[in-house]
């Protein structure tokens, strides 16, 4: 399955059950978009998959709003999974609602615009994937988590010019939001997220109780290790 779409934008409303699955060397893609929306009732779900070498891009101007979707990505083409909103200097906002996005075997992608804003979402990378959500300020409520599942992933958080995704010593965020998945052992993987505050940021995050591991919410660093490179923090599984 391929496609093309271009101009002022989609949307697409429904109250049934959405499926779009890209497998061979396929690709969807939607650009130069002022809007893109997917949208259907909490009864029902959009379904995208991503195998084999397929991909998808979207890149719109304004917005990119997805609402009740299942993701699924597994495709081994560099970037597989590309959403991208907003013109560099302007305004733009993704916004993902009751979504759930997962990278694994060797997929990649990127997420990136001015602001992302995630409501009772979940994005899980695992295995050897690897993701990087480039976004000024995100805004989570609800069950929103960042997710790293079994293996060596990583998941890579980076700002937009001189804004940063998060601001952990001013700002409050939902506990574990950022969970490790260790069944048992240590998990390979790591967050990076740029943050210029450094180790003040991420004592901040411990402090706060933002990283868990099998659900268990940390508040030391008996199982986390901590480095900067000086720019990113490199949040690690050490026990």
């Amino acid at each position: 399955m391929g496609g093309m779409g271009s101009g002022k934008g989609l949307e697409v409303n429904s109250a049934g059950y959405l499926n779009m699955i890209v497998e061979d060397e396929g690709m969807v893609a939607f650009t130069a978009c002022e809007f893109f929306g997917l949208s259907t009732t909490p009864s029902s779900s959009t379904r995208i998959i991503l195998s084999d070498k397929a991909s998808m891009l979207v890149n719109s101007s304004v917005t990119l709003d997805v609402r009740n979707a299942n993701v699924e990505v597994t495709s081994s083409k560099n970037l597989a999974l590309q959403w991208y909103v907003g013109i560099p200097g302007d305004q733009g906002e993704m916004s993902l609602n009751a979504t759930q996005i997962s990278l694994s075997e060797q997929s990649s992608g990127i997420l990136a615009g001015p602001v992302l804003k995630l409501s009772d979402t979940q994005i899980t990378i695992g295995d050897s994937a690897n993701c990087t959500l480039g976004f000024g300020p995100i805004a989570i409520t609800g069950n929103s988590q960042f997710i790293l599942a079994s293996g060596s992933a990583k998941m890579q958080f980076s700002g937009q010019g001189s804004k940063v995704p998060f601001d952990f010593i001013d700002n409050s965020y939902p506990k574990g939001i950022f969970e490790i998945v260790a069944q048992g052992g240590i998990n390979g993987g790591e967050f990076m997220i740029d943050d210029p505050t450094a180790l003040e940021g991420a004592n901040a995050m411990v402090a706060k109780g933002l990283i868990a591991i099998d659900g268990v919410i940390q508040m030391d660093m008996s199982r986390l290790t901590i480095t900067n490179d000086g720019q990113f923090n490199h949040i690690r599984q050490t026990a």
